[in-house]
């Protein structure tokens, strides 16, 4: 509806405008009455109504006043003059200051239907100049905002940006691009954006492939928070995943192509980041603040698969991904990781329980699987599902329960550093029950049975001779060269390198005498 302002010093005139006709059933509404000149000013001013009926000759300020110092501060509304009596001067200082018509009192209610008709069509052929307009400049400023993420050189075009003032701005970036490679009838992502996100002080376009908005003056608080619905909404409604990044803040729109490349960094690793959702800078440094290293999680999950752990293996699995996550890997080295540790712990289980024929494992298969992955998650999903299936055979298919599991365990990771309690923890014993009841099983006590195997295994090292002492030290889980001296000795009688040289000769004889 228009709304319409009537303004005159005699009460009884104006309720004849108000009723003169049915204003409603033409689109307009009676926002309120000016009963003098200055009083019809300030309605004005407050009302901001799109059309004033206006006595010619107030009381305090005339009409035509009125009119010209309205103008003055920007007024674009339209005006019909009333009076009482016609005079040329009059109208020609009507039509200078821009009103539409000049009625005569008693004002006739054909002549009022056909101004006001007429008036209404220019209004909407107003509306639809000043949208189509708006809407060709915003084009434009589309246009030249993407040219700035490029890192274009513009000048006249940037004109057209002047009038933004920030202090500080952020670029987001949005990307369906997964869903691409499987699907050809792919959503228009911009075009959702634009019709379910009403916010003040953002820019929604285009920039290559992806979808930028532009926030000014907002905190990344707030940023994430619209960025969240807006995914949470867009992957319920189109059935569509999408992966957001926030670059870095700027403070004048000059600076946004720096916003931008830091968007892209991270958009580039999505690989890694793609199961956050929506990631920025300062998210990475919070998703792992753990001093657990990747390889302390392996030998952790080998003690899991083993015993049976399920919730264990599924929980060292995502705490790997995170891991791996905060340190930020490319792609290619994430998936080289991830072949690796998947066949290391695949070694270990077969070479330990002997299972290269009874488990039925293609390697090529599987690490094409892992590398065919479009993300981390996607890829630790599958290694927690084939180390699942391998920890449940080894407990269908192997019955060495309790203690006789947990002297194997030591046996194949006597290098570790082994202590009962962690033992106890790892198979939910008691520490004082589980050191009694390995040595009612072993006839020894933990220490020394894991000093024997330690001894046992760097006897056979030495005489290989293809390590150094203090490297046979480290391999077979001391941490402490005085420390190996001493056990090695006590166990043998003799010291380590004493113990190489005389049977190091030996084993070099019995070579010799079998060529």
């Amino acid at each position: 509806m228009l709304k319409v302002l009537i303004a005159d010093d005699e009460l009884i005139v104006r309720e004849a405008i108000k009723n003169i006709i049915n204003w409603n059933q033409l689109g307009f509404i009676i926002c309120g009455e000016g009963t003098d000149g200055e009083d019809t000013y300030q309605k004005i001013c407050n009302l901001k109504p799109d059309l004033v009926l206006i006595d010619i000759k107030m009381h305090g300020k005339s009409g035509l006043d009125v009119i010209k110092d309205i103008k003055k501060k920007g007024f674009v509304g339209k005006f019909i003059i009333v009076s009482e009596y016609y005079e040329f001067n009059y109208v020609k200082d009507a039509i200078r200051f821009g009103a539409k018509g000049y009625l005569l009192k008693p004002i006739d209610k054909n002549e009022l239907l056909d101004i006001i008709k007429e008036i209404k069509k220019e209004f909407f052929y107003e509306r639809n100049l000043n949208i189509n307009i708006e809407s060709k400049v915003e084009l434009i400023k589309e246009n030249v905002l993407s040219q700035l993420c490029l890192n274009k050189n513009l000048k006249e075009e940037k004109e057209i940006l002047k009038y933004i003032k920030s202090k500080s701005l952020h670029i987001s970036l949005i990307s369906n691009e997964e869903n691409k490679v499987s699907n050809d009838n792919t959503i228009d992502l911009e075009k959702w954006i634009k019709e379910k996100v009403f916010i003040k002080n953002i820019n929604i376009f285009k920039v290559k492939s992806r979808v930028a908005i532009i926030f000014y003056d907002k905190s990344i608080d707030y940023i994430y928070s619209i960025l969240k619905k807006i995914k949470i909404q867009f992957e319920k409604e189109m059935k569509e995943n999408i992966f957001i990044t926030i670059g870095e803040e700027v403070e004048n729109i000059n600076e946004i192509n720096y916003s931008y490349e830091t968007a892209i960094e991270l958009m580039k690793s999505r690989y890694l980041y793609i199961n956050e959702g929506i990631m920025y800078k300062d998210k990475i440094k919070n998703i792992i603040n753990s001093k657990v290293t990747e390889e302390e999680i392996i030998d952790k999950l080998y003690s899991y698969i083993e015993i049976g752990e399920l919730y264990g293996i599924e929980e060292s699995f995502l705490l790997l991904e995170k891991i791996i996550i905060g340190k930020n890997y490319k792609e290619e080295r994430v998936k080289a990781l991830l072949i690796t540790y998947y066949i290391k712990l695949k070694d270990s289980i077969i070479s330990n329980y002997d299972l290269k024929e009874s488990l039925d494992i293609d390697n090529k298969k599987f690490i094409e699987e892992i590398i065919s992955k479009n993300s981390l998650h996607e890829a630790i999903k599958l290694l927690i599902d084939k180390f699942l299936n391998i920890s449940k055979y080894l407990a269908s298919n192997f019955n060495d329960k309790g203690i006789n599991r947990i002297v194997k365990y030591v046996d194949n990771r006597y290098y570790r550093d082994l202590k009962l309690e962690y033992l106890a923890e790892i198979f939910n014993y008691n520490s004082s029950y589980l050191g009694k009841l390995f040595k009612d099983t072993t006839g020894e006590k933990f220490n020394n049975y894991l000093d024997n195997v330690r001894i046992e295994e760097a006897k056979k090292l030495l005489v290989e001779g293809k390590l150094k002492v203090y490297e046979v030290c480290e391999k077979v889980g001391y941490k402490n060269i005085d420390y190996f001296y001493y056990k090695f000795k006590k166990h043998v009688g003799t010291s380590p390198l004493s113990y190489k040289k005389r049977n190091r000769i030996m084993f070099m004889d019995v070579k010799l005498n079998n060529i």
